[in-house]
């Protein structure tokens, strides 16, 4: 296997073209630790175990004598750029279909991929879509119940994590992935990021300017029982969503009125690809 030209790193991996094969890239993971280990084989555990048209395929695995671990997968033809659909519809109701799909997928299984962006959703060379980076995501189980597990709230990335992990909520659900879709789907029709909080307060007020201050009244009076919420945040009550939705469709403005809400109202992939906006 001979190594082509990097194509980007992180802080865990790096991702090389391969001289040798034009239709595969190597995912390199270099010097395992304790850490890597477990975001290596959280990726390997789920894409050996679970196949969908729309999750990255992986091909093959390759260790090396210097504790090197390469992982083998698909080659795609760009990442998602949100700016380059505000005009088109029809393509972000394809795009979004396919997220929802392989998310009822994986959900049904009990997986919650934790960090949905643009970053991680590929698009092949026909258009269609691939999740990818199963780095942070967690495998539940069927049967488990999401209660008795605490998770960590800074698995996703700060512009797209659910508000209910910005509050700490250790016992969120599938429904932050499900958040993170509606950002993504906002972010087209807008033709840039809707949140872009400097961390993590400043995000939760983001948050709040576009959905409503909750903690009182029937928004999600749950929310006031969570550890980072606080009765000295500023109050909003303007919903600033509809502000930013002046270009989106009358079906796109409904589907999102059940994305990005309050986990009490979201709802779940499923559900949501029963939605008139996909039919």
């Amino acid at each position: 296997m001979a190594l082509g030209k990097c194509l980007g790193s992180g802080t865990y991996c790096s991702v090389y073209n391969l001289k040798n094969d034009p239709d595969s890239v190597a995912k390199v993971y270099n010097n395992p630790n304790d850490i890597l280990d477990d975001y290596m084989l959280r990726e390997i555990s789920i894409l050996s175990t679970f196949k969908h048209v729309n999750m990255i395929h992986l091909k093959k695995i390759e260790t090396r004598s210097s504790g090197k671990v390469t992982l083998i997968m698909e080659k795609c033809q760009s990442e998602l750029k949100p700016s380059q659909y505000s005009k088109d519809p029809s393509m972000r109701k394809e795009i979004i279909r396919q997220l929802l799909q392989v998310l009822s997928f994986l959900h049904s299984h009990g997986v919650i991929h934790r960090d949905v962006k643009p970053a991680n959703i590929l698009l092949a060379k026909d258009g269609s879509v691939r999740l990818c980076d199963f780095n942070t995501a967690i495998y539940l189980g069927l049967g488990v119940c999401y209660k008795n597990t605490k998770m960590a709230t800074e698995a996703s990335t700060l512009w797209w994590r659910a508000p209910e992990a910005l509050l700490d909520d250790f016992h969120y659900d599938y429904k932050v992935d499900i958040w993170s879709v509606g950002i993504v789907l906002l972010s087209m029709i807008i033709g840039k990021e809707p949140l872009c909080g400097d961390n993590c307060v400043h995000q939760l007020f983001l948050t709040y300017r576009m959905l409503g201050t909750p903690g009182t009244d029937d928004i999600w009076p749950e929310a006031s029982t969570l550890p980072n919420w606080s009765p000295k945040h500023p109050q909003w009550t303007h919903l600033g969503l509809q502000d930013m939705l002046k270009t989106a469709t009358e079906e796109e403005k409904d589907l999102l009125s059940h994305m990005l809400t309050y986990p009490k109202t979201r709802q779940s992939a499923h559900s949501l690809l029963q939605h008139s906006f996909f039919l």
